[in-house]
Order: structure tokens, then C-alpha cells, then sequence
């Protein structure tokens, strides 16, 4: 998202849910996105497959962004990411469809299209971080970026 010329209003306009959106709301994105970086750490040893770890969102967002890291540990790591709200928080939802974050022979992977992904996560929304499955790392991060709703 790109931040957009500041509007000139006009006496006797109506102004439209469109207007501010645009005017205001966008704007604001532009200036703060937000994110967190989650840190996958085998303590040494090679990450094992399974629940990770979970958070809960303090307000509502898009995700717009993910990049998984392992530096200097070029191999095999794949992660899924689910979530739920609290009422139903033993039947997470899966996020990252057909496309989840994934290491295959490198050290590095930016997805800056998440066309498959579930990109709305509201406020309480508990998100689930899984090992898929891992070969070879034993340290490596995920960062997710997104715009508040």
C-alpha cells in the first residue's frame, strides 16, 4: 500500500465511507505497517514437526507479506499457519491454503503475493504456528507483515 496526495476538501461536501477510507485510513497504513517476527529455535538440534507456538491478534489485520529465514542453513523447512477465534480454538482454520511458508534448499524465502492465503485475521483471532517439517535447521525465523484493519 502506497501513501496517496492528501485530499483538498470542499465546503458542502458529502463525504463517503470511500472518501476516508482513502483519504485517511490508507494513509495511515502507509505509515505504520505492522508485523512480528517469530523465532523457530531447535535449541541445537534440528526443528521438529508439530505445534509450535500460537499468539493472539490485539486488533484486526491483513496480512500482506511473509519471509521465512534460516541463515547460513540452506535446507528443507515448512511451515503452516492456522487460526481460530477464541470460541473455537480446537478448531483452528488452516491460513496459508496451498502455498505455506517453505524452505527448500536455501536459506531464504519471501512470498510477497499471499493470493492463497486467508489474509483477514480479526481481533482476538488466535493464529498457530506448525512445523510442517524440517531437514537440517535448527534456528531459523518467520515474519509476517500486515496492514490494521
Amino acid at each position: 500500500m502506497s501513501w496517496t496526495s492528501a485530499r483538498t476538501w470542499t465546503t458542502g461536501e458529502l463525504v463517503s465511507a470511500a472518501i476516508m477510507n482513502s483519504a485517511v485510513r490508507d494513509n495511515l497504513n502507509a505509515l505504520n505497517p505492522g508485523g512480528l517476527t517469530i523465532d523457530l529455535d531447535g535449541n541445537g538440534a534440528v526443528i521438529t514437526a508439530g505445534s509450535y507456538t500460537r499468539f493472539q491478534l490485539p486488533f484486526s489485520v491483513c496480512a500482506q507479506q511473509a519471509t521465512l529465514i534460516a541463515p547460513g542453513q540452506p535446507s528443507t523447512l515448512q511451515i503452516s499457519l492456522c487460526k481460530a477465534p477464541y470460541a473455537s480454538l480446537l478448531a483452528p482454520s488452516l491460513i496459508t491454503g496451498s502455498s505455506p511458508p517453505t524452505l527448500c534448499a536455501a536459506s531464504a524465502a519471501q512470498m510477497t503475493s499471499l493470493s492463497t492465503w486467508t489474509t483477514d485475521w480479526s481481533q482476538g483471532d488466535w493464529i498457530f504456528v506448525n512445523v510442517v517439517g524440517c531437514s537440517g535447521i535448527t534456528r531459523a525465523q518467520l515474519g509476517i507483515y500486515w496492514n490494521r484493519t
